[in-house]
């Protein structure tokens, strides 16, 4: 008899979950924009970060600072854009974004002393110290190069330019950047994968022998 036993990390669900959410509001903020505008997509997309915020308390979780943030500066700069009559605003949001993981990341590191990348990720994938500082201070001056270009776009594009970039290309280059952080330490990924399949194994044994 064969079983079988899939077990799902709580943290890893949610993430997938915000991801998938995220999507849904990106495509949600583009057709509202083919449809209606930019000030109609701006109160959706205020809309839409609204509720997410409002998820995580009705399921018993507090927001985390990063998604604080975001739902500062979704409101602040969509009010303005509302308020004002000027897409200039909500263009921003990215950037503020973008800049301001970057500050978190490079403050933590250098006034508390701590790598924040590492300490999620290292019990998953456990590598040198080293490597992890390389791979933090590459996503910082990603994200800042990533905040820049959006700038760019944003001043020197038309508005349905930089919708297009902020619905597909953002994180585009986010998922071909992280691809290739994966790729760099794929060394580091498949010793961290025999590990953990050794383990199990070992612990499948252990199991075994002991039910016996």
């Amino acid at each position: 008899m064969f079983t079988s036993q899939v077990i799902v990390d709580r943290g890893g669900l949610q993430l997938i979950l915000k991801l998938a959410y995220n999507v849904v509001l990106a495509l949600a903020f583009l057709v509202s924009y083919r449809l209606g505008g930019i000030y109609v997509a701006t109160s959706v997309l205020m809309a839409g970060v609204s509720l997410e915020v409002a998820y995580i308390f009705v399921s018993g979780r507090r927001p985390t600072k990063l998604e604080w943030v975001g739902l500062a500066l979704v409101i602040a700069l969509g009010a303005a854009t509302l308020l004002l009559g000027d897409a200039l605003f909500i263009e921003w949001r990215p950037t503020g974004f973008y800049w301001l993981c970057a500050i978190a990341l490079a403050g933590t590191r250098l006034w508390m002393r701590k790598n924040p990348i590492a300490a999620v990720l290292n019990s998953h994938v456990p590598m040198a110290s080293r490597a992890w500082e390389q791979v933090l201070w590459l996503w910082i001056a990603f994200l800042t190069l990533l905040g820049a270009l959006n700038l760019v776009i944003a001043y020197n594009f038309s508005l349905d330019t930089w919708v297009n970039y902020r619905v597909f290309g953002a994180p585009g280059m986010i998922a071909i950047f992280a691809l290739m952080m994966i790729v760099w330490r794929r060394d580091d990924i498949k010793r961290a994968w025999r590990t953990q399949r050794a383990a199990t194994t070992l612990a499948q044994k252990d199991s075994s022998s002991a039910d016996r």
